[in-house]
């Protein structure tokens, strides 16, 4: 991929997001804030490419995995007012078919268009794929951890406003009851990562977020996730009950290891 491709395919998201914003400011808010986070996540993979020193093609094509990974929660958000996949549809498997119908990626090599495509088609799947060739797992991780960086630090920011606005829709409309769901408890007790369909409760929702340290895949992820907290910050606001303290202490152990760890990729495909 060439400075100048990248520079089209950057003008070409540019267009297409601007194309949701409406008169109403509950919409463009949304818009808003999935614009946001992809420009963030973009310059979470820019850091994550340094740590394991990738070549500079290499980070042009992550950076527009990161750039096109949300692509299709923007007309998942026109369609059905919600970010919630489980009752609207997969957005990510929405942005394949977005980019396709739109042939967003034709001036890229076919290898190119893959690497692109895989990415933003697993980049939200529960488990990633043990057939895929090495150097499209290595893009897919990427990406899934400069994903998490930047949802983890957008989340904490609004859990702390939820008083002021409960109707967020990045809340997925659920209950702010004081339980915790035992499967999302028990995920974080296995060491593996939580199930969206097992929530119930926003409680859940932040303890899901906290089991995502178990699908993390680079030590400059970990580094990142210890200096800025994240992990303290969600379990802010938790039952302090024995369960749910043994959860969070779990989560705290992984960060603490895996951010000591010598080697910058901690999983091999």
């Amino acid at each position: 991929m060439t400075s100048e491709q990248s520079n089209i395919l950057k003008k070409w998201f540019e267009d297409y997001v601007s194309g949701f914003f409406q008169n109403d400011p509950d919409v463009n808010r949304a818009i808003q804030l999935k614009k946001d986070h992809t420009y963030r996540v973009c310059r979470n993979i820019q850091t994550l490419c340094e740590s394991i020193s990738l070549c500079p093609n290499d980070v042009r094509i992550a950076d527009i995995t990161a750039l096109y990974h949300d692509i299709g929660r923007f007309p998942q958000f026109a369609r059905y007012r919600t970010f919630n996949d489980h009752i609207s549809c997969n957005h990510a498997r929405l942005g394949v078919k977005v980019l396709g119908i739109n042939r967003v990626l034709h001036m890229l090599s076919l290898n190119e268009r893959r690497l692109i495509s895989k990415s933003i088609a697993f980049h939200n799947a529960v488990r990633i794929p043990n057939c895929l060739e090495p150097r499209q797992d290595i893009f897919i991780r990427l990406l899934r951890d400069a994903d998490k960086l930047d949802i983890w630090q957008v989340m904490i920011d609004h859990f702390s406003q939820y008083r002021e606005n409960p109707k967020n829709a990045v809340f997925l409309n659920l209950s702010d009851r004081p339980e915790c769901s035992a499967k999302i408890l028990k995920a974080i007790f296995d060491g593996s990562f939580a199930r969206t369909q097992d929530m119930a409760t926003l409680n859940d929702f932040k303890l899901l977020q906290i089991s995502w340290v178990f699908d993390l895949n680079f030590t400059a992820t970990f580094k990142i996730v210890k200096e800025r907290r994240f992990i303290e910050k969600l379990a802010e606001g938790l039952p302090p009950d024995r369960e749910v303290t043994m959860a969070i202490n779990n989560a705290l152990d992984q960060v603490e290891h895996c951010s000591s760890v010598k080697k910058s990729k901690l999983r091999s495909a």
